[in-house]
């Protein structure tokens, strides 16, 4: 095809760009939302702070610490008693299913192994009954040849 075959889109259709990005334009806030956010937050710290200040006289800080260190040490300790006994109440289940899985093992095994026996017997008796009359070819050439002699 030759560019004279191709027909022309139109200007607009041509400089349009699908993936261009846009400039956004930035909207200010208006000042009275500026003040009054800038005012909410100064009257929050001080009274976070004032509450906090206001906090040792009541509560004795150290001993909170010191109890709520405590308590999660406590709760560790519980926590690693619990992962334990969980651990220990799991190995007992995969045992379990383990030696469960072994005995019934065992018995296909033990069933395969008198089927073989049985069926391997049955051929014999099979074959013998069958083979009463005349006796194998090799074994009777030999016993043919034996005699002979």
């Amino acid at each position: 095809m030759s560019s004279k075959n191709i027909t022309r889109l139109p200007l607009t259709q041509k400089e349009r760009r699908v993936f261009r990005q846009r400039k956004r334009s930035s909207k200010r806030l208006p000042i009275w939302m500026m003040f009054l956010e800038s005012v909410l937050l100064l009257l929050l710290g001080t009274g976070l702070l004032a509450g906090l200040s206001w906090l040792p006289t009541k509560v004795d800080a150290i001993v909170v610490v010191s109890e709520a260190i405590a308590d999660l040490i406590r709760g560790l300790s519980q926590l690693l008693e619990a992962l334990l006994g969980l651990l220990a109440v799991i190995l007992i289940a995969a045992l379990l299913v383990l030696g469960l899985l072994a005995l019934i093992s065992g018995l296909i095994r033990f069933v395969r192994t008198f089927s073989v026996v049985f069926k391997s017997s049955a051929r014999r008796q099979a074959l013998q009954s069958s083979n009463a009359p005349r006796q194998s070819s090799r074994s009777a050439r030999s016993r043919r040849l034996r005699g002979s002699r």
